[in-house]
């Protein structure tokens, strides 16, 4: 991550596919709206970071809970800054 982020959701993608973050990133340009462009980064094997340039689009991602590409199934949770990835729980979503 090249900047300081400020308003960010992980999500965790749950699939038999190891998903790349260009693939991830081509979904979200295409088919999310947002109010500014939306960065995708791998941090593991199945969790992304989603780094947002404001917290409505941020918030957006919280609020949809889950989302689903081609199958997989996404859960979103709110960054936090200086957290680990152990911090998060990912078992749970609201669908």
């Amino acid at each position: 991550m090249k900047e300081k982020i400020t308003f960010a959701a992980l999500g965790l993608v749950r699939d038999f596919r190891d998903l790349s973050s260009e693939e991830v990133q081509a979904w979200v340009a295409l088919k999310w709206l947002s109010r500014e462009p939306i960065e995708v980064e791998k941090v593991s094997r199945n969790i992304f970071i989603f780094i947002c340039r404001s917290g409505e689009d941020r918030d957006r991602i919280i609020a949809l809970s889950t989302a689903c590409y081609e199958g997989a199934l996404f859960v979103f949770k709110r960054w936090i800054p200086n957290s680990s990835l152990r911090d998060y729980d990912f078992s749970w979503a609201t669908v």
